[in-house]
C-alpha cells in the first residue's frame, strides 16, 4: 500500500514535480497520451521497495492511493490531485513486473493530503471496510512510509495498525535500502498491554484470555496462567493447579518467577484439598460419620472453612468492585450461610453439613436451654434442622452472651443482611434484578456504620480470626501476568 506523490515518478533522471509543477492532474494526462514517446521513466523508490520482496513473496496486489477531487472543487485544487500519476505508476509498474491488471489497484481520495485529520479519517472509513471484506480475510499489509506526504503516510498507519495490527508492516528505505520497522508491532504492543492491564484490575481473566490469545506476540504460557487464574476463580483447584504445574515444568519463566508459581501453586493444592475435605464430611455415609469429630477432623475442617471463606470473600469484593451486583448477591448470601455454620460448629463441634443434620438437630436441642427456647417461639424439632433453626440458634448465642466479642459478628452484620433475602430471592426464583440502588434503599451502610457490604464483611471475618488482606493468591497471579506480558513488549 502507497500514497502517490509527484517526487514518486523519475523523468530522464530529473523528479517529475520539477517537471509538472502544480499542474499535476494535467501533467499525469500527458505523461498517459505520450507514453510512447516519455522519455526514461522510473519510480525509484517503489522500485526499491518492492525489492525488499522475493519474487516468490511478491505481493499479490498493489494498492495505490491518491487524491481524486471532484469537479465541484475548485480548480487549484483539482490540478494538484495525484490521481492521473497514479494511472502512469500502475500502467509502468505493470509493464516492469508482468503483472495482470487487476493486481495493482488505484484508490482516488478527496481528503487533502497535507491534512492530517482528513487523512486519518480517509484510511479509517477504508480500512474499516476492508477489515470485513471476505477476501481479504487473512492477509498480509505491508505500509510503504518513503512515499506520499507525511500526513498521509501516517493516517495510513495508524489506521493499517488498528485494523490489522500484527498482520500489518511499514516498510521504509534507509540509505538506499529497504528496511522494515517495528513500529506497528511496537504501537500493537503497547495497545495489547493497555487493555490487558485494564482486564486484569477487574480480574477479567476470558476477556484477557482472549486479547492475549489474538496478541500474536505474547508467549503461550502466559495463556496457561491466564487460565489457571479462571480455573481459581471458577473455585476449580484441581485444574487451576494442574494448568500452574504445567508452566513450571516447562521452565517458561525465570527462576525467580518459576519459584513464585511453586508457592502460589501450593497454596491453590491447599484450597483443593479444603474443598475435598468439605465435600467429604458433606457426601459422607452415616457408618462413617462420627458425631462430635475428632480433634483433627475438627482441625482440618475449621481451617477448610478458614481458607476458602477467606477466597470466598475476595470473590466478594471482587464482583462488588466490577459492579457485578447479581453476582455480588449470591456471592454474599454463601458467605452469610458458611459464616453462620462455622459460628455453630464452633459451640456443637458438629458440621452443619447435610450428613450430619440429624447429630446437629440433636446437639441444637440439648444446647444448654436451647430446645425449650426454641419450642417456645414455635420450633418444632421433629422437623430437619433449616435456616429459621440455625438462626434462631444464633440469636439465642447472642442474647445469651456466649459469643462475647464474636457476637458483632451476628448483630452488626449477619442479621443486616439477612434483610436483603427478599432480593436475593427474587433475583434467583423470579427473574428479580440486582442494583447499588437495592442496596443503598435497604440503608445498609448506616446499619455498618458507614462501611460498605464488603467492609463489614471484612470486619466480620477479623472476628473470625479469617484472613481479608489485600494481597491475595488473585493479586500474586496478576503481578506475574503482568511481568510476562512486559518482557512481550517489542
Amino acid at each position: 500500500m502507497s500514497n502517490v506523490s509527484p517526487g514518486d515518478i523519475k523523468l530522464e533522471g530529473k523528479p517529475y514535480s520539477e517537471i509538472a509543477g502544480e499542474r499535476l492532474r494535467a501533467a499525469g494526462l500527458m505523461l498517459i497520451k505520450e507514453w510512447k514517446e516519455r522519455g526514461a521513466i522510473s519510480l525509484p523508490v517503489f522500485e526499491t521497495e518492492l525489492s525488499y520482496f522475493s519474487r516468490n513473496a511478491f505481493p499479490d496486489e498493489i494498492w495505490l492511493f491518491a487524491s481524486d477531487h471532484p469537479e465541484t472543487a475548485s480548480e487549484k485544487i483539482r490540478q494538484s490531485d495525484t490521481i492521473t500519476l497514479a494511472v502512469a505508476i500502475k500502467r509502468l509498474i505493470i509493464e516492469k513486473y508482468g503483472l495482470g491488471e487487476m493486481r495493482v489497484k488505484i484508490i482516488g481520495h478527496d481528503s487533502c493530503p497535507e491534512s492530517y485529520d482528513e487523512m486519518l479519517d480517509f484510511f479509517d472509513r477504508f480500512f474499516r471496510k476492508m477489515k470485513g471484506a471476505e477476501d481479504y480475510a487473512d492477509s498480509l499489509y505491508f505500509v510503504s512510509m518513503t512515499t506520499g506526504s507525511v500526513a498521509a503516510n501516517l493516517g495510513m498507519i495508524i489506521s493499517a495498525a488498528s485494523y490489522f495490527g500484527n498482520n500489518c508492516e511499514a516498510i521504509y528505505l534507509s540509505g538506499g535500502a529497504p528496511r522494515r520497522t517495528e513500529m506497528v508491532g511496537k504501537l500493537m504492543d503497547k495497545r495489547y498491554f493497555q487493555v490487558a492491564q485494564t482486564l486484569l484490575l477487574h480480574y477479567d481473566y476470558s476477556g484477557l484470555h482472549d486479547l492475549v490469545k489474538d496478541w500474536n506476540a505474547a508467549a503461550g504460557h502466559i495463556l496457561l496462567i491466564i487460565s489457571a487464574c479462571q480455573k481459581l476463580y471458577d473455585f476449580n483447584f484441581g485444574q487451576a493447579a494442574e494448568t500452574l504445574d504445567e508452566v513450571i515444568e516447562k521452565k517458561s519463566v525465570n527462576a525467580s518467577s518459576n519459584l513464585v508459581l511453586r508457592q502460589l501453586a501450593a497454596e491453590i493444592k491447599k484450597l483443593e484439598a479444603a474443598q475435598k475435605a468439605m465435600i467429604r464430611h458433606q457426601s459422607l455415609p452415616s457408618a462413617d460419620k462420627k458425631a462430635p469429630l475428632a480433634d483433627d477432623d475438627k482441625k482440618e475442617l475449621f481451617e477448610s472453612y478458614r481458607i476458602l471463606m477467606s477466597l470466598w470473600y475476595h470473590k466478594i469484593r471482587i464482583s462488588w468492585c466490577k459492579e457485578n451486583y447479581f453476582e455480588f448477591y449470591n456471592l454474599l448470601f454463601g458467605l452469610v450461610e458458611n459464616m453462620s455454620k462455622f459460628v455453630i460448629m464452633q459451640f456443637i463441634g458438629i458440621p452443619v453439613l447435610k450428613a450430619y443434620f440429624t447429630d446437629v438437630k440433636h446437639a441444637l436441642r440439648s444446647f444448654e436451654g436451647f430446645g425449650e427456647y426454641a419450642e417456645a417461639k414455635g420450633v418444632n424439632f421433629n422437623y430437619e434442622v433449616n435456616n429459621l433453626m440455625f438462626d434462631m440458634f444464633l440469636k439465642y448465642l447472642l442474647e445469651k452472651g456466649y459469643l462475647k466479642e464474636r457476637g458483632r459478628v451476628i448483630s452488626g452484620f449477619l442479621n443486616p443482611v439477612s434483610e436483603l433475602k427478599t432480593h436475593r430471592n427474587q433475583a434467583v426464583h423470579v427473574f428479580g434484578g440486582a442494583s447499588e440502588d437495592l442496596l443503598e434503599n435497604e440503608k445498609l451502610s448506616k446499619k455498618f456504620g458507614g462501611k460498605s457490604v464488603v467492609e463489614a464483611a471484612a470486619q466480620a471475618l477479623e472476628l473470625l480470626e479469617i484472613s481479608t488482606s489485600d494481597v491475595t493468591i488473585f493479586e500474586e497471579l496478576n503481578c506475574q501476568i503482568t511481568g510476562e506480558l512486559e518482557k512481550s513488549l517489542r
